[in-house]
């Protein structure tokens, strides 16, 4: 057993359910099982996330839009145990079909945040 501290920030390319996708077609349930059942035995938990909940997408604007949530953010217990407020953000990319995303140890609000005069 290891007692370093990991973090896996990284695009899957897989779904672990039909709400991490926005679009016509659902995703073929053997893939959403297998990928889940993956990070099941690797027993790592999701990083909470801020922003859009969609990071990757195709054809916007039109009748075939699709998002999805490819890229994800795990990590241990123990982990997240020393930093509580950990969180994911979204930003959106202007120039790639995948938002940046921005892993945060510590608490920022950003989408809450008021300009100071």
């Amino acid at each position: 057993h290891s007692h370093s501290l990991v973090y896996i920030i990284r695009d899957f390319n897989y779904l672990l359910s039909n709400d991490d996708k926005n679009g016509r077609v659902d995703h073929p349930i053997w893939l959403m099982r297998g990928f889940g059942k993956a990070i099941t035995d690797a027993n790592p938990f999701d990083i909470p996330l801020q922003g859009h909940p969609f990071m990757w997408w195709r054809s916007k604007g039109t009748i075939d839009e699709v998002e999805e949530t490819l890229d994800r953010a795990m990590s241990r217990q123990d982990l997240l145990d020393l930093f509580p407020d950990c969180n994911l953000l979204n930003s959106f990319a202007i120039v790639s079909n995948h938002s940046s995303i921005i892993l945060n140890l510590f608490r920022h609000d950003y989408l809450s945040k008021k300009k100071e005069l």
